[in-house]
């Protein structure tokens, strides 16, 4: 696996190949372009796959929401380029409000590094930083206490996922009686109370908001866009 060093040089790489609208960059001349720059600098190279993983992360709106457009160019080859000739990644255009809030996020999330079911949050957390140039606190002031043994954390990511990507989630619930049952919800919103996450939406089933603790949901999967999601769209 990539070090968030070389996935950020990478990147960067990308980032100025997509910026420049004098050359027709491919598939394979990005290729070459960060190969020889991982080879000068760790000796390492890449292929195609990570390649189009990177162009895939960087088009993701929870990450840089980057306008890459794939423009045909001869026969099925095609070359990359961003639609908008004044975007990149590395635009700091933060308020010091924004850089402030992100700064708490930034120090939220690194409560949970090192626990196995979070170790998206590494790479996460290492691209907030460099994007934005913003560092957590020098002085900790707070110190929390995380229980890494809590049950649900597994779900965390996944849910967070669907929440910021307003998707519509099936859910298999066993409440603190035992019994059973499944639900369909929109979720809203995730909070953490007393040591334990809740994931709060609203609930097909029973028409009115509900609070599912996320160590008592037993499995989840995502079922297409929320309604609201879906007349936005048309």
């Amino acid at each position: 696996m990539a070090t968030n060093k070389n996935a950020q040089l990478r990147y960067q790489i990308l980032d100025r190949c997509f910026s420049d609208f004098t050359h027709r960059y491919t598939i394979d001349d990005l290729i070459d372009k960060i190969n020889e720059r991982l080879e000068d600098l760790y000796g390492t190279q890449i292929g195609v796959r990570q390649v189009r993983d990177d162009i895939k992360y960087m088009r993701d709106r929870v990450a840089y929401n980057a306008p890459i457009k794939a423009y045909p160019l001869d026969g099925k080859r095609c070359y990359y380029r961003y639609t908008d000739p004044d975007f990149s990644i590395f635009k700091n255009e933060l308020s010091v409000e924004d850089v402030n809030n992100l700064r708490s996020t930034i120090e939220m999330l690194k409560r949970y590094r090192g626990i196995p079911a979070n170790a998206w949050l590494e790479e996460v957390i290492s691209n907030l930083e460099y994007r934005f140039g913003v560092k957590p606190n020098a002085e900790n002031v707070i110190s929390f206490e995380q229980n890494e043994r809590l049950k649900g954390l597994e779900h965390l990511s996944g849910l967070i996922d669907a929440t910021v990507h307003h998707k519509t989630l099936e859910i298999d619930y066993r409440p603190y009686n035992g019994k059973e049952y499944h639900d369909t919800l929109y979720p809203y919103y995730l909070k953490e109370y007393n040591s334990r996450w809740f994931l709060l939406g609203f609930c097909v089933e029973t028409n009115r908001i509900e609070n599912m603790a996320l160590d008592r949901i037993l499995k989840f999967w995502p079922k297409g866009d929320c309604p609201w999601r879906a007349d936005a769209a048309t």
